[in-house]
């Protein structure tokens, strides 16, 4: 299997890393690669789809404005491509090209959004008529640091975002966007304790997906207290557009996902009538690669080896919930292979109903 990783940050490394273990020959591609790597500038098309061809499949791990110019050039080299970048906006108006193509593309393809909905999709397969949806995810830190109750584990405006962005949900059939900070809720967990939630944008082409499921939302979990913090923030204006950037590189300094180990916490809940089903996953962090690491970057590695194999072949640009069975099926199959493992299981319940404000 001959990978190209478009993006030699940490993520396109651990990727790189998951495959080789695989016996892929990977060649990790970006301005500043590894020894060993390809010098190449994502944004120039002609060296990205020179650098593709002959690739059985390409994951793309790079910020949301390159990734969106590098997809059609993995396209006009007929590289199956898996894509990790959040662009704001998922590029389904590539899916016409892609289908002419015949270039399978998964797109949103990280833990959540990504992993998450594989999971949502499979329970509404169980279900059938799926009267409720909900995702809870977060990636939290062992021990909390004092004041602010979280770490960067991530790169910091996507993690603003987060609070800033409105959210995506569905009340009684109606799509709606609230304020994240604006509605918390709070969850006590069988093996954690307490945890605090908001809703987050995660839902994404689940809304798009399932248009007849009448309750959906996802919400971020924190630890108790971090909620608050972010509060404060705002009511001082430092979460304003024109702020953002400097309180993102404050937090950088002061609060590194280096120095804070973490876990990462997932539970896609769905029910209809009576019948609830769940899944469960906790990632721990390992070594130097923290949770949110290893779970979006094998979550990723695990859709190469699904599209390198030919698991998943339909021509288009999809979201992760199009996998199907077969292709799920070997999708878990190799994230177990690098220790995320899903369980059947569900140990959050809501503590507080309705969603409280937080000032």
């Amino acid at each position: 299997m001959n990978v190209l990783i478009l993006g030699a940050g940490v993520q396109g490394r651990v990727v790189g890393d998951a495959l080789a273990r695989r016996g892929a020959r990977v060649t990790p591609a970006d301005i500043n690669p590894p020894a060993g790597g390809l010098v190449l500038d994502a944004r120039d098309a002609v060296a990205v789809e020179e650098a593709a061809r002959g690739m059985d499949v390409a994951v793309t791990t790079l910020p949301a404005s390159i990734g969106t110019i590098a997809l059609p050039a993995l396209l006009a080299a007929g590289v199956p491509t898996v894509d990790v970048s959040f662009t704001l906006e998922l590029p389904f108006h590539l899916d016409a090209d892609a289908r002419r193509l015949g270039v399978p593309v998964l797109v949103d393809f990280g833990v959540a959004p990504g992993l998450s909905h594989v999971l949502a999709a499979a329970l509404v397969r169980e279900l059938g008529e799926v009267e409720s949806l909900r995702i809870l995810v977060g990636g939290m830190p062992l021990e909390p640091p004092a004041g602010f109750g979280h770490a960067v584990y991530f790169h910091a405006l996507d993690l603003l975002g987060e609070y800033v962005r409105p959210a995506r949900v569905r009340r009684a059939g109606r799509d709606e966007a609230p304020d994240p900070l604006s509605e918390t809720t709070r969850w006590s967990d069988e093996e954690l304790g307490e945890l605090d939630a908001f809703p987050s944008d995660g839902l994404r082409s689940l809304l798009a997906s399932f248009p007849g499921i009448p309750e959906m939302e996802e919400l971020t979990l924190r630890m108790p207290g971090h909620l608050d913090a972010m509060a404060g923030l705002r009511a001082k204006g430092l979460l304003d557009p024109a702020n953002l950037a400097q309180t993102a590189r404050a937090l950088e300094r002061h609060f590194p996902g280096a120095d804070h180990p973490d876990h990462l916490l997932m539970e896609v809940q769905a029910r209809r009538g009576d019948e609830a089903r769940a899944f469960r996953v906790h990632v721990q962090r390992e070594g130097a690669l923290t949770a949110m690491s290893r779970a979006t970057a094998f979550t990723a590695a695990a859709g190469a080896v699904v599209l390198a194999e030919g698991a998943f072949s339909e021509p288009g640009v999809h979201a992760p919930e199009n996998l199907g069975p077969q292709a799920t099926a070997r999708l878990l199959e190799e994230l177990a292979r690098d220790g995320i493992h899903v369980a059947r299981a569900s140990k959050l319940r809501p503590l507080l109903s309705p969603p409280r404000a937080t000032t």
